[in-house]
This record gives structure tokens, sequence and C-alpha cells, in this order.
């Protein structure tokens, strides 16, 4: 029984270290991520600069508008110019309310994968921890189990044999000295009992407390696995925000002759 415990305690070691190298891939994960989260911002500064150049075109546009007024134009070409100038602040409003949109939707993404990656360096600190204390119980665990070997080996060769005096026709003296010498060992026998029951208890002790070990540790690999299940969704949402379509429509040239 101790050595399959033993044998499951070393696997469950190899099973933490296989998941500490799924949390270092769930890093490069995580990297990966922010590069596509600076590229997204990139496009996203691309996009905020050509809404500047709108607004530009539309101050021109607006200036133009303004010495047209001047002009003796018909009513319908005016009309006309009206309309063609409307259309384009509507694309350049739907363009800068896209780009508003895309904005804070990056940001929030980038305060989840923070948040993720906070909990991920988390579980992995306390992922070593427990690591390092199932190291130290299993050494303490050992060494107790030595410890009750030995008493039970010392035990065994203190014992009495069927004949219980080595010499049996000596005098009364020499039989009070060997009955002496038996107290003696009767007494160290009982105080190894004593201790090797006291080793026992600590021994039982430290086996359920490993078992917790064993518990906890399956509790945080879990919440990791939880954790890499939400970065991968992080992920899916971040392509999708990438391959979404920019709204277009056809611009009017700000130079159309009347």
């Amino acid at each position: 029984m101790i050595a399959s415990r033993i044998s499951q305690d070393r696997y469950e070691l190899e099973r933490s270290h296989r998941y500490r190298d799924q949390l270092r891939d769930a890093d490069a994960q995580v990297i990966q991520l922010r590069e596509q989260v600076t590229q997204l911002e990139q496009a996203l500064t691309a996009s905020q600069d050509r809404a500047r150049q709108l607004e530009s075109t539309n101050f021109h546009l607006n200036s133009w508008l303004e010495k047209s007024k001047a002009t003796t134009l018909s009513a319908k070409d005016y009309h006309t110019q009206i309309e063609k100038l409307t259309a384009l602040l509507m694309v350049s409003k739907s363009r800068l309310d896209h780009n508003d949109t895309l904005e804070a939707h990056y940001q929030e993404l980038q305060g989840t994968c923070n948040l993720l990656q906070t909990q991920v360096d988390a579980g992995q600190r306390e992922l070593s921890q427990l690591q390092q204390q199932l190291a130290e119980r299993n050494m303490l665990v050992d060494q107790l189990r030595q410890q009750v070997s030995q008493l039970d080996t010392t035990r065994a060769a203190t014992e009495p044999g069927p004949d219980h005096s080595p010499f049996p026709h000596h005098d009364d003296g020499s039989n009070r000295m060997n009955g002496d010498g038996d107290d003696k060992l009767t007494s160290g026998r009982r105080t190894m009992d004593s201790t090797a029951d006291t080793y026992r208890k600590r021994l039982a002790h430290l086996e359920r407390e490993l078992e917790q070990s064993h518990q906890q540790m399956e509790q945080v690999v879990d919440e990791n696995v939880q954790l890499r299940t939400q970065m991968l969704n992080l992920q899916c949402q971040l392509q999708a925000s990438a391959a979404a379509p920019t709204p277009t429509a056809s611009e009017p040239s700000p130079t159309t002759s009347v």
C-alpha cells in the first residue's frame, strides 16, 4: 500500500509538471494575444487617422459650401451638393462610431487578458508552493517510516526466547540479576513501543495531509485548465473582431463641378 501511495505521488508530481508545461504554453498564447492586440491597436490608429482626414475633408467641404453660397447656383444643383455633403458626413460619423466601439472593445479585451495573466501567475505560484510542500512531506513520511521500521527491528531483537532465562540452574543472586535485566528490557521495549506508536500516529497524520495536498493540487490544476479555456475563448473573440468588416460607403468628391 505504501509503495502504491509513493507511485501515485510520483504520478501526481509528473502530472503537475505536465500542467506546468501547459501553463507555459498558455503564457506563450497570452504573448501572441498581446501581439494581436497591438496589431489591432495599430489598425485602430490608422482608422483614427483616416477619420481625422475625413474630418479635414469635411472642413474643406464646408468651406467650399460657404463659397458656393455666394455663387449664382440653381436651386437644383445647390440641393444636389447638399445631399452629397450630407452623405459624406453620415459616412464619417458611421466610421467614427465604429472606431469608438472598436476601441472600447479592445480596451475591455486587454483588461480581460491582463486579469487572466494575473490569475495564471497566481495559479503557477500556488502550484509551485504545493509541489514544494508535497516534496517536504514525502521526505518526512519516508523518514518516519524508516524510524518505525528501525524501532520494529530493535523491538523484535529484544523479544525473549522460549526459554526466558539463559541460566535456569543458577542461584538466587543470579536470578535476581537476570530479573533486573528483564525489567530493563521490558521497560526499554515499552519505551520503544510508545515511540513507535507516536511515530505511527504522526505518520498517519502526515498521510492525511498528503491526501489533502493532492486534492488541493488537483483543484489548482482544474482552475488553471478553466483559465486556459477562457484564454482560448478570448483569442477567438480577438480573431472575430479582427475579421469584422469596417462600414464603407461611396464618398463624393469635394471638387465636383456645379
